[in-house]
């Protein structure tokens, strides 16, 4: 049987919760920092490297309930799933297709209307001399 070696390395993340904010990796973010904590989060991080950790921060309801779900269901709790090179494989392929999805959703609009153009361009191709010259 196979051995793999797993090598991690520890990081002190400044950490922000983002409320009704979906960041996706390599894509910009504008977000308003309300929170003293948030703002002090990002003073740590523009101070040193720059990096923050962003998690999703749900009502605290949920995260009871999930809190419960996850640490009171033995099944649940003792998951592990072996780090292979077919799964490290399938997790860069998500991270590059979430990494090329998130740059097109800065564009959309700019794509839109360089389709839109484009369209009108084959449309106008297709007019007749007279059409053209009332344009």
């Amino acid at each position: 049987m196979s051995q793999y070696i797993e090598k991690t390395e520890k990081l002190a993340l400044p950490l922000i919760a983002l409320r009704d904010t979906v960041a996706f990796p390599g894509a910009l973010l504008n977000f308003e920092l309300t929170d003293e904590s948030d703002i002090r989060a990002a003073k740590a991080a523009a101070a040193t490297d720059g990096l923050v950790f962003l998690v999703a921060e749900m009502p605290r309801h949920l995260a009871e309930e999930l809190i419960d779900l996850i640490f009171h269901d033995e099944e649940l709790a003792d998951t592990r799933v072996a780090y292979t090179p077919f799964a490290k494989k399938l997790v860069a392929s998500a991270l590059a297709k979430l990494n090329q999805y998130s740059k097109l959703e800065l564009g959309a609009a700019t794509w839109q209307e360089m389709e839109a153009l484009k369209k009108e361009s084959a449309d106008r191709e297709n007019l007749s001399p007279e059409e053209l010259e009332s344009i």
